[in-house]
């Protein structure tokens, strides 16, 4: 049987850069690589990063899988169980592949230190206050965050990614955390970014294990709208843990108009909150997409009315032409909805998000039903 190949290319390490070439049979040779801003990347870490990253595209592939360098015994164990949750949910599209490595070893984290990762959203945002103040008792010893450049800012635009990186730092500004810089092409390795975007926050959270001991993953759902056959759930994120790094879905306890509720206590949040991924730049809220827009409509469900992380503050026509590409975007208008008559507030804006819940909900309804007529008509043809 023909097997795929993970080679782990280390000179550079000291230099800050770390690369592996993924040689699938049949496929165009691939190469994964992570480079730290700020110059050295430990080869503690071993292979562990380039496997997460690039684990979705050896399912689609289907071949068994060597690594040619050291892998965790741990990460070998979830990645089974990992795997098993992929070929359930898409069976059509995922197939179990079994992973050997040159060299397995067994470790368990030598720090309780916890790194997250960091885009200046909500979730992110959130992660950052409550493991910092706001559990007593219950919280991680999160000492850093991560920037990382190739995920919504591509990795040509390093303007957009140094803007979006200094206005998170004002954001954490008095936190005391350490900011890290890494740069990945995770995501141009072709897999589906909506099943790999939590695979591919834990490859970059891996990069730095040894020194840190736990990886944070804002959760986007909570625990009463957890949507599987997602790159990121409560679930499954504990699966991406290694034998030198526990990862934690952090934050689920709390829908997202709950934790915009809580960051209205923070100034620097509520004025530097980037969460715009669709605007012509990529380091500010256009406001106008469909997550500036759901943003604002957080804002006003919890009473904020300050508006300063907006380029274009969104109105009335905007949240009326509000359009959601999918079941879990209708699912976050549906809980902003739920959040304010549960709080008794009201308004304008209430009823031009009912309408805009009412116009959404055909969409996605007769996307599904065209999903589910193509899939019967494929089954046929066989």
């Amino acid at each position: 049987m023909s097997t795929a190949h993970i080679y782990v290319d280390d000179t550079k390490a000291t230099e800050g850069i770390r690369t592996a070439t993924i040689e699938v049979p049949d496929r165009e040779t691939r190469t994964l690589f992570f480079e730290s801003h700020e110059g050295i990347l430990s080869v503690e870490a071993g292979a562990d990063p380039f496997l997460l990253g690039s684990l979705l595209l050896l399912m689609e592939a289907g071949h068994a899988v060597h690594v040619h360098g050291e892998v965790t015994q741990r990460l070998l164990r979830n990645l089974h169980e990992l795997q098993a949750a992929w070929a359930k949910w898409k069976p059509e599209k995922y197939v179990l592949v079994e992973i050997s490595a040159d060299s397995v070893v067994d470790r368990r984290p030598s720090s309780t230190a916890a790194i997250s990762a960091f885009s200046g959203g909500v979730d992110a945002s959130y992660t950052v206050q409550m493991n910092l103040r706001g559990r007593p008792n219950a919280s991680h010893d999160l000492r850093a965050v991560v920037f990382v450049h190739g995920f919504d800012i591509p990795l040509e635009n390093e303007s957009d990614y140094l803007g979006a990186r200094d206005r998170g730092e004002k954001l954490l500004a008095g936190t005391g955390l350490k900011t890290l810089g890494l740069r990945t092409n995770v995501r141009s390795l072709g897999q589906d970014w909506e099943d790999s975007f939590g695979l591919a926050v834990a490859s970059c959270l891996t990069a730095y294990q040894g020194e840190y001991g736990v990886g944070l993953i804002g959760s986007g759902h909570a625990y009463d709208d957890i949507v599987l056959g997602w790159g990121s759930s409560p679930v499954t994120d504990h699966l991406y843990g290694t034998g030198q790094m526990d990862i934690w879905h952090d934050g689920a306890g709390a829908a997202r108009t709950d934790k915009m509720a809580s960051l209205a206590s923070w100034p620097e949040a509520l004025q530097y909150l980037r969460v715009c991924w669709q605007g012509k730049r990529g380091d500010r809220n256009c406001g106008r997409c469909e997550k500036c827009v759901r943003t604002f409509l957080n804002f006003k469900a919890v009473g904020v009315d300050s508006f300063e992380c907006f380029e274009q503050v969104p109105d009335r026509q905007a949240v009326r032409r509000l359009r959601v590409g999918s079941s879990a975007q209708l699912g976050e208008l549906k809980s902003i909805a739920r959040y304010a008559a549960r709080h008794g507030v009201s308004g304008e804006w209430t009823s031009d998000l009912a309408y805009a819940i009412r116009v959404n909900s055909l969409r996605v309804a007769a996307k599904q039903n065209a999903l589910i007529s193509a899939t019967v008509r494929a089954v046929r043809r066989k």
